[in-house]
């Protein structure tokens, strides 16, 4: 049956630490996400181009080095502390998957982050779905701020979610020519962590299309890897959905 959603682009950016459970992360995006998507594009580092081809062979697979522009990577080089380069270098090639997938939005989807439940993501009106989290962070307000314009918001949540529906046009519009770059330089890097690509494309969407938004329970749950590693398996799927029968999501973070 062919589903009344728009197509949609699945874009995930990965080091190869993240290989491991990748084959899940993709098969539960494509098993729940009710638009159909049609292209799967991932970016990792130059050392894991090779294995990741193989891994997803219908895949787009490229290295994060090839794929920003020579100006995008000479300025990560010399505004980002060597400490959070790859972090942010990371943020910077979702927003390029996006403009340059080759479907009108793109969901967004972090290397760890299993979907749990069919959703909705883009509408065939053009409107899509945004969630927020109440991990507020002043530095990602004041970095939105400083780069747009828009006063600083005090609203008490962001919107980094650890998945994301961006709308290319959307996108087009708060990264205008050199916006990338400007983004990029618009962090205070003094701070810790000190922008968020979730964050930002969700405050703009949200100040500037409120027409093209409904908010949903973002429903998100982080694990210890460890603790549930048994039931990282095709096999056990069933075991996984009842024992996190409540949530939307879950995000099983190699760092906790």
């Amino acid at each position: 049956m062919r589903s009344p959603y728009p197509t949609i682009t699945l874009g995930i950016v990965c080091h190869p630490k993240d290989f491991a459970f990748l084959d899940l992360v993709v098969a539960h995006a494509i098993k729940h996400s009710s638009n159909p998507i049609s292209e799967v594009v991932m970016v990792t580092t130059s050392e894991g181009v090779e294995a990741l081809t193989r891994l997803f062979p219908a895949a787009k697979v490229v290295d994060e080095n090839l794929f920003l522009n020579s100006e995008v990577i000479e300025t990560l080089r010399n505004v980002v502390p060597n400490e959070i380069y790859g972090w942010v270098l990371q943020q910077v090639a979702k927003f390029t998957i996006v403009l340059t997938a080759n479907n009108d939005a793109t969901l967004i989807l972090d290397a760890d982050t299993l979907l749990l439940r069919d959703q909705v993501f883009l509408g065939s009106d053009g409107s899509q779905s945004i969630s927020y989290s109440y991990e507020y962070h002043m530095p990602y307000a004041e970095h939105f701020s400083k780069y747009s314009g828009f006063s600083q918001d005090k609203t008490g949540h962001s919107y980094v979610t650890h998945y994301q529906l961006m709308q290319k046009d959307i996108l087009k519009s708060f990264l205008p020519e050199f916006g990338l770059i400007n983004w990029i330089k618009s962090a205070n890097y003094e701070k810790f962590s000190p922008l968020a690509d979730y964050h930002s494309y969700g405050e703009y969407i949200f100040r500037n299309y409120p027409h093209r938004i409904h908010v949903v329970r973002w429903g998100n749950i982080s694990v210890k890897r460890q603790k549930i590693i048994k039931l990282l398996v095709p096999e056990k799927s069933m075991e996984l959905y009842e024992k996190f029968s409540k949530w939307n999501s879950i995000s099983i973070h190699s760092y906790l």
